[in-house]
């Protein structure tokens, strides 16, 4: 397990971004998919794909890691979804 923490020091398990990243790459329904995303979290889709860590998208989104973990957690519910 992947252990990060962000700046409340909640921690957060990012051992399976890289199997998300993988999903995202493997579905052809999945990228359609992250077409229709709002820009922000078909931002933070595509850095996942980049195989940045929350804590890496956090620093070049200007967004807090808490947010960038909720929209990470949102992506995966529409994206499973499909």
């Amino acid at each position: 397990m992947k252990v990060v923490y962000n700046e409340e020091d909640e921690q957060f398990d990012v051992s399976d971004e890289g199997l998300f990243a993988q999903e995202l790459e493997d579905d052809t329904e999945v990228s359609l998919a992250i077409e229709k995303l709002p820009q922000r979290q078909r931002t933070i889709a595509e850095l996942i794909l980049e195989g940045k860590t929350q804590h890496e998208i956090a620093n070049i989104t200007g967004l807090n890691q808490s947010s960038v973990s909720r929209a990470i957690k949102r992506i995966k519910t529409i994206v499973s979804s499909v």
